[in-house]
């Protein structure tokens, strides 16, 4: 299965340079990281990966702030149950 049929990505109006940051987008969705992103596109510097990619990062961003709490939230019930402490 090809990128394009996997992601069901329209390749009608799609320029080569519209697959690039596309292909860019779905790692950095998928969590790969975006110096990695970088160096498969060749960038010499994560910076212009960054920029170019920025709207994708920012959601990232947004995304994972609710992570931390999500963890926390999990520790306070694995330490109540552990050590039958209340959670405040």
């Amino acid at each position: 299965m090809t990128s394009q049929e996997r992601f069901e990505l329209p390749t009608d109006n799609l320029s080569v340079h519209g697959f690039r940051y596309t292909h860019a987008s779905i790692l950095l969705y998928e969590g790969v990281n975006v110096s990695y992103v970088s160096s498969r596109l060749g960038h010499g510097e994560v910076e212009t990966t960054f920029n170019n990619c920025i709207h994708v990062i920012k959601e990232l961003e947004e995304r994972d702030q609710i992570k931390p709490a999500d963890i926390f939230e999990k520790m306070k019930e694995t330490c109540s149950k552990l050590f039958g402490v209340q959670n405040n």
